[in-house]
C-alpha cells in the first residue's frame, strides 16, 4: 500500500493548453493584430488575416489553444505551418505532455507538432497518446520513423511494444523475449521460461517462471491519467519478494520471510493487506526506506 500524493497546479480557461499543462496558452485578436500568449510570453502572429482568424477545433468540437487558422494558413503556437491547408486541416492528437497535441494533417501532409513528416496521409493513424502512430509503410514515435514492422506492431501496457521481430521496452528490444510466446503480468513479461521486468531480466533471484505470480503491483496515477509503476510484491514456489523501481539502479528484489504457498493479497475495509499461514501484514514499499512490514491483528 503506497499512498503517493501528487500536487499539481492547473490553470484552466476556455483557451487553455492541454488539460495536463500548467501553462496557459491563448490567442487573442486586438484590432488588426493577432497575438499568441504562452505563460508570460506574448508574440505577434505574422502573416495572419484577423478577419477570418479562428481556433482549430478538436474531434469533440472544442477549441484548441495551440492551433489556429485563417482563410489561407494554419498556425501552431503562433507560428505558421508551412503549406498547411486550413480547409482540410485536422488535429489528430497522440501526445499528452506540456505544450503539445502531437500529430495533425491536411489533404497533402502529416505534421508532428510544427513539422511535416514523411507519412502517407491516407493511411496514417494515431495509435497511442505516447507518440505512436503508423501508416502503411512505417511506425512513428514522436514523429520519427522507427524500425517496427507496421503490419504486426502492437502496443502493450506499461511501456512494452511488440512486432514480428521481438518484444520491446521503451523501443529497445528485450533479448530472449518471444513475441509469439509470452504472458504479461503488470510490468513483468514471462517468455521462454524467463521473467523480464522492463528491459532487465529479473535473474537476481532466478524466479521460477512456471510458478511466478504478481501478488500486488503498487502504482500511482497522476491527474492526466498516466499510471506509473512503483513496485510489486511477487512470488514463486521458492519465496515471496518485494521489487521496487530501484531495480533500474541495480538493486535486486528483496526476499521476504513469508510462506509462498499460503501468501496472498486480501482487501479489508478497502485497504490492501497480505496474509500467509502465520498472520496478516501491511506491506509498504518506500523508494528510500525500502520494504516496511507491519504485523496486523
Amino acid at each position: 500500500m503506497i499512498r503517493v500524493l501528487l500536487s499539481f497546479i492547473f490553470l484552466l480557461n476556455a483557451l487553455s493548453c492541454l488539460s495536463c499543462d500548467p501553462v496557459v496558452c491563448s490567442y487573442s485578436v486586438k484590432g488588426n493584430r493577432v497575438y499568441y500568449t504562452e505563460a508570460s510570453n506574448r508574440i505577434i502572429v505574422r502573416d495572419v488575416i484577423p478577419a477570418s482568424f479562428s481556433l482549430v477545433k478538436d474531434k469533440r468540437g472544442l477549441d484548441l489553444s495551440l492551433y489556429a487558422k485563417d482563410n489561407k494558413s494554419v498556425f501552431y503556437r503562433g507560428i505558421r505551418l508551412k503549406d498547411a491547408d486550413p480547409h482540410t486541416f485536422e488535429v489528430l492528437g497522440g501526445l499528452s505532455g506540456f505544450y503539445t497535441d502531437g500529430y495533425s494533417r491536411d489533404k497533402k501532409y502529416v505534421y508532428f507538432l510544427e513539422k511535416p513528416i514523411d507519412a502517407d496521409v491516407e493511411t496514417f493513424i494515431v495509435l497511442h497518446n505516447e507518440g505512436y502512430a503508423k501508416d502503411k509503410n512505417h511506425v512513428f514515435r514522436d514523429g520519427q520513423i522507427t524500425n517496427y514492422d507496421p503490419s504486426t506492431f502492437q502496443i502493450l501496457a506499461h511501456g512494452y511494444t511488440l512486432d514480428k521481430s521481438g518484444i520491446y521496452y521503451n523501443d529497445d528490444i528485450i533479448a530472449g523475449a518471444d513475441p509469439y510466446n509470452f504472458e504479461q503480468y503488470d510490468c513483468y513479461i514471462k517468455s521462454n521460461s524467463m521473467i523480464f521486468m522492463q528491459s532487465t531480466p529479473s535473474a537476481f533471484l532466478s524466479y521460477d517462471a512456471a510458478s511466478f505470480e504478481v501478488v500486488h503491483a503498487y502504482k500511482s496515477t497522476d491527474s492526466c491519467g498516466h499510471s506509473s509503476f512503483l513496485g510489486a510484491i511477487v512470488k514463486d514456489k521458492n519465496g515471496v519478494y518485494a521489487q521496487s523501481i530501484s531495480l533500474s539502479f541495480g538493486k535486486p528484489a528483496e526476499k521476504l520471510a513469508f510462506d509462498p504457498q499460503s501468501f496472498k493479497r486480501l482487501t479489508r475495509e478497502k485497504e490492501t493487506i497480505f496474509e500467509d499461514k502465520n498472520g496478516l501484514y501491511d506491506i509498504k514499499i518506500d523508494y528510500y526506506k525500502g520494504v516496511i512490514i507491519e504485523n496486523l491483528p
